[in-house]
């Protein structure tokens, strides 16, 4: 049973470690001497638990999509309205993309890597399609009125990708929850009725707020 704990501890340095690395580098820079540097264990211990560079990653993208996994499951467990938990959701997890390194590591994989992977996550895809049921839902209820949720899906799913990446690319863009506020102010303005506009941009706004304060704890 020691040994076990031991073992496991050691594994769950080297993720730490690799996790450090890959958000610090990117894929592509990272190497392995840096990662058994950072996790100060030997390379034997290291092959011992994974095979390459690539499995480290791999292991890194499955702890992501768990965690975001766990976050849109408590959201959902409110059961607030669609539209207040698809704007929680990505709020919350923008968040995490500050404080949690897992989830900031294992999202620069992706953006890097995802295609070449060929599906190395599900998440993406199942952001697309929550995001869709959410907004079926929400028309269902008459907030949201609009003609092809699927084509609404898509622009969301593909703004909150843009957003991530234009957090990365631009040292002086807006934040991640900046860029998210205006996302949703925007599509709030374009498809919800006009009796619930008002409530669901406080919704935003409140949102934005919590997270802001979250990320400032943090760090």
């Amino acid at each position: 049973m020691v040994r076990q704990e031991r073992a496991e501890a050691t594994r769950r340095q080297i993720l730490d470690a690799a996790a450090e690395i890959f958000a610090e580098n990117g894929y592509i820079k990272a190497n392995l001497g840096d990662i058994v540097s950072r996790a100060d264990v030997t390379k034997g211990a290291l092959y011992f638990h994974f095979d390459s560079k690539e499995s480290l990653a791999r292991e890194i993208v499955d702890e992501r999509d768990r965690r975001i996994a766990g976050t849109r499951r408590a959201i959902e467990a409110s059961s607030i309205p669609p539209v207040e938990s698809m704007i929680q959701q990505s709020m919350a997890i923008a968040s995490l993309m500050y404080s949690d390194l897992y989830v900031r590591s294992g999202d620069m994989l992706l953006q890097e890597l995802g295609a070449a992977w060929n599906g190395a996550s599900s998440s993406p895809g199942a952001a697309y399609r929550r995001i869709h049921e959410l907004l079926e839902s929400a028309v269902a209820r008459g907030d949201v009125r609009v003609d092809d949720t699927e084509v609404l899906a898509k622009v969301l799913w593909s703004q909150f990708w843009g957003a991530r990446m234009t957090m990365r690319m631009l040292e002086d863009g807006p934040d991640l929850i900046t860029c998210l506020e205006h996302i949703w102010l925007m599509t709030i303005d374009s498809v919800v009725i006009d009796e619930m506009r008002g409530y669901f941009r406080q919704v935003v706004n409140r949102a934005a707020e919590m997270q802001r304060s979250k990320i400032t704890e943090s760090v």
